[in-house]
Order: C-alpha cells, then sequence, then structure tokens
C-alpha cells in the first residue's frame, strides 16, 4: 500500500521539487521548514540541487526519501510497519 501512496504522489509531482513550495506540491504532508530541518542535520534526501538560493529534490530523491520513512497505519491506529514515521 505504501508503494502505491508514494507512486501516485510521484506521478503528481514535477521532476524537480522546490522546497519552498514542498507543501502545496504534498498536500500539506511535508512543509519547507521540516525540509530544511533534515537538511541541516543531513537526514533529508539526497541528492538535493540547488539554483540561487533556491533548494530543490529531484522527484527519484524525494520519492526514495519519502518511501523510507513512510509509515503505514491500520483503521485502529496502530503502526503496521516498522519504519519511523515522516
Amino acid at each position: 500500500m505504501d508503494e502505491q501512496i508514494v507512486d501516485r504522489l510521484a506521478s503528481e509531482l514535477p521532476a524537480i521539487v522546490p522546497r519552498f513550495n514542498i507543501d502545496r506540491l504534498t498536500g500539506g504532508l511535508l512543509t519547507p521548514a521540516t525540509m530544511r530541518n533534515h537538511d541541516t542535520r543531513g537526514t533529508g534526501p539526497k541528492p538535493r540541487v540547488k539554483v540561487g538560493g533556491k533548494v530543490a529534490y529531484p522527484v527519484d530523491a524525494l520519492t526514495a526519501w519519502l518511501r523510507s520513512r513512510l509509515t503505514i497505519l491500520d483503521a485502529g491506529g496502530g503502526n503496521t510497519a516498522d519504519t519511523p514515521q515522516v
């Protein structure tokens, strides 16, 4: 199921996802501040690109990173996977 969720998101994203627009492009799932924090800690998507002062993520890098962090919850609210939440 997690693959389907990320695949659908990836199909709707541009090839390069600007960090400043990531909240709008992911339906609020991720925010620019969250991504900036991950980048600062070295835990964000790799590679990332910078054009001028703007940071962006290739869609493949972003979706691979998101897959590694995704947790599917069952109907009762419990975790059904042992991966960390976003």
